[in-house]
């Protein structure tokens, strides 16, 4: 039986996404162990980019969900494609990244498809 993860903290759905995710292969966590387990609340980090500060879940992305994945035996990877691609690519548990019309971020894992409703 799959639990439902909740969003424990504000901004955590990416964490909770990758706890539901490893749910899915048998490894049980919830989004505020993974941020205590990898010391996430004392990262911060620098955009140069966009010039821009973020810390503690605001930092989305491989290169910090693997600080917590990798010394378990995971590995998190990330594929941006067009939108005319996304339904070729899409696969039960894997998590998509949405941008929101306010600008926004959300994100969600997909769960598989029945006829034309898609399940997440």
């Amino acid at each position: 039986m799959l639990i439902v993860k909740y969003m424990h903290l504000d901004s955590s759905c990416s964490y909770t996404c990758l706890a539901y995710m490893l749910e899915l292969l048998g490894f049980d966590t919830e989004d505020y162990k993974i941020a205590l387990q990898m010391n996430l609340p004392y990262f911060i980090d620098y955009d140069e980019e966009s010039d821009i500060y973020s810390s503690g879940f605001m930092l989305q992305s491989a290169k910090w969900f693997n600080q917590f994945l990798i010394p378990r035996g995971y590995l998190f990877s990330e594929k941006i494609k067009a939108k005319s691609e996304v339904l070729k690519f899409l696969t039960p548990g894997m998590m998509i990244g949405l941008l929101n019309p306010n600008n926004s971020k959300h994100a969600i894992v997909f769960n598989g498809f029945n006829n034309s409703l898609f399940f997440f």
